[in-house]
């Protein structure tokens, strides 16, 4: 923390020095000591002073609030990364986990699958909508998700054994062993 103060003091106008007190601060927020949370969400409010057009800025924001149980300031940030960049599948994925937080999973599973628009190429996102329909017990649906993610990655061993338990509860037993 003293040398990003003297980072800052020597450029106060680099949004890189108050986005590295951020996570310095961040990292003792984690550990839970006192005002860590406070600083390192000033220090990355500052840096988007400098740097207001850099989405990631806005989503270590979200997540920190989110880390911190403030989901609703983290949907803000979340929504202010994706007004810079309306295509940034991080800040779509972190909007769903925050909504599985929220208990609000149909809203989840719609933002996975907006994530999934974004980047098909990414077989954890399949592997998130899966197992999001798979605690909904919509079998069928967590079975196609899982099938995805191994068409992409054949060794993903979370979804080969999620797509073995979505066929064996909808009764394809033989494909599911």
């Amino acid at each position: 923390v003293e040398f990003t103060k003297k980072a800052i003091n020597i450029d106060p106008e680099n949004y890189y020095n108050y986005n590295s007190m951020a996570r310095v601060s961040e990292n003792a927020a984690n550990l839970k000591i006192p005002n860590a949370y406070e600083n390192a969400r000033n220090a990355y409010i500052e840096a988007t002073k400098y740097n207001p057009y850099n989405p990631s800025l806005y989503l270590s924001v979200a997540k920190l609030d989110a880390a911190n149980g403030k989901y609703d300031l983290a949907k803000e940030y979340i929504q202010r990364s994706l007004l810079i960049k309306n295509d940034y599948v991080d800040a779509v994925y972190t909007l769903s986990q925050i909504q599985v937080q929220n208990n609000e999973i149909s809203n989840a599973i719609e933002s996975t699958k907006v994530a999934i628009q974004l980047d098909k190429s990414n077989p954890t996102l399949y592997l998130q909508l899966g197992l999001l329909f798979y605690n909904l017990k919509d079998y069928k649906n967590a079975s196609l998700s899982f099938v995805e993610a191994l068409k992409l990655n054949n060794q993903y061993a979370n979804a080969k054994y999620f797509l073995g338990l979505s066929l064996y509860y909808t009764g394809d037993i033989k494909d599911s062993i």
